[in-house]
Order: C-alpha cells, then sequence, then structure tokens
C-alpha cells in the first residue's frame, strides 16, 4: 500500500494514550524553543515504540505541525524537499502507481492543497505524476496499429533451469526470476513480484509470458483497468 488516506492505522497508535500536547508543541516564539524541542524527544521516544510507525510516517508527512511517525516538523519538511529528486529515480511502476492515486484524489474534487497535506507531494510534483497516470491509461486505449506483413519476432524461451523463486517472467526483454502472488479469474493475467533496482516492484503480466518453476496455490484476484478489458468494465 502507497498510503492509506482513511489512516485506518491510527487507532492502534501508542499516542492515543499520551496527552496530545507532547505530540502538538509548536515552536511559536511564545514557548521557549529548549521546552518545545523536550517535548519532540519525548514524543520521538513513545513513536519508537509504536507498532504503526512506519504507516503513521508514510501517511503524514504532508502535516504541518506537531511529530508524527517519529519526525518533527522539520525533519517532515526536510523530507519533503527531497521529495522531487527522489521521485527522479523511482521505476515507472512507482511513478504511475502514485501518479493513479494523486489522479483519483483530483478528479474526487480534492484540492491540491489537501492532497498535498495527505501526501506529502507539492503541487508541482504532484500534478506531474498524475498526468504520467492519465498518458498511460490514454496510451492503453489508443486504436491497435494496422497489422504488417512481418513475421513476429520469437519471445525469449524461459530456462530450462529453475531459478530462486517461484516462476520465470519475460519483462520486456528482460527474463526476470519472481514471485507468484496471483492471477485473474479467467488465467489470462498473472501478477508476479520481483526486485527492480532497489526495491520489490508487482506488477500484472500476460499469463503466457510466466513459467512457474515451482507451481503455487492458485489465488484469485481483480486486476483493475486490465488492458483487455472495456475502461470502467466490473470484469476481472
Amino acid at each position: 500500500m502507497l498510503f492509506d488516506p482513511t489512516r485506518r492505522w491510527a487507532l492502534r497508535g501508542l499516542c492515543r494514550d499520551e496527552p496530545a500536547s507532547l505530540f502538538l508543541a509548536e515552536l511559536t516564539g511564545r514557548q521557549a524553543e529548549g521546552t518545545v524541542r523536550k517535548s519532540w524527544e519525548e514524543a520521538k521516544q513513545v513513536c519508537a515504540h509504536c507498532p504503526v510507525m512506519a504507516e503513521c510516517r508514510r501517511d503524514s508527512l504532508g502535516e504541518r505541525y506537531g511529530v508524527w511517525g517519529g519526525l518533527d516538523p522539520q525533519e517532515r519538511r526536510t523530507e519533503r524537499k527531497r521529495l522531487p529528486a527522489a521521485a527522479k529515480r523511482w521505476p515507472v511502476e512507482k511513478r504511475l502507481a502514485w501518479g493513479k492515486e494523486l489522479s483519483a484524489l483530483e478528479s474526487g474534487g480534492v484540492i491540491w492543497r489537501r492532497i498535498s497535506e495527505m501526501t506529502g507531494f507539492g503541487p508541482t510534483l504532484g500534478q506531474q505524476l498524475a498526468r504520467e497516470w492519465r498518458a498511460h491509461v490514454r496510451s492503453l486505449h489508443k486504436p491497435k496499429a494496422p497489422a504488417v506483413a512481418l513475421a513476429e519476432r520469437p519471445k525469449k524461451p524461459f530456462p530450462e533451469r529453475p531459478g530462486k523463486k517461484t516462476a520465470w517472467v519475460r519483462d520486456g526483454s528482460i527474463m526476470r526470476d519472481a514471485y507468484y502472488k496471483g492471477e485473474t479469474h479467467d488465467g489470462l493475467w498473472i501478477r508476479v513480484g520481483f526486485r527492480s533496482t532497489r526495491e520489490t516492484t508487482y506488477k500484472w503480466v500476460p499469463a503466457v509470458d510466466v513459467k512457474q518453476y515451482h507451481p503455487q496455490p492458485k489465488v484469485i484476484e481483480t486486476y483493475i483497468r486490465r488492458p483487455d478489458r472495456e475502461e470502467g468494465s466490473a470484469i476481472a
């Protein structure tokens, strides 16, 4: 999950049993800086033992005040400033995943100031990612080019030997060793997970591009916006 806009994890936060003033102390000029920073450090100690610190930090990057997920306002501001440079290094799948979320919020009538508070993305980066997602969706619905009288290039054969995970996957020109995660009810699409750059990528690929060398129990999942279905179709 990229982020949870409803913050369902909040009910399990340790901060619920602490005074709000401990986490929401502000540098306003009326309170000594040392006192505020001491309050922040005490709050961070609570965060360090919280079972939902990771989720809290993930979903509160846009918060302007208080200690959230073990970060104070100045630390979150620093993280927000780093986002544009970090996003340039993200794999396409992650940029599109965020673009999909941001585009959905924008289409739902949420203003960008509120989107920034929810996600930490400034309007410039956020709108760019949303545009990339919409362009990606449009590209999936372009009319197919007329068939040409050229023989289709043969697909790269799967390795004969097993890998270290559960399946071989043809990912464009790359043969990946991946984990089976699930499939559509008709078995035409399979969701797999594999290492891409420094993080794990999950994606749907045609079943013909997957060879399970360690067959796994079948898991049926819903593929939203699968390219061989009309937009808005409920068929998975």
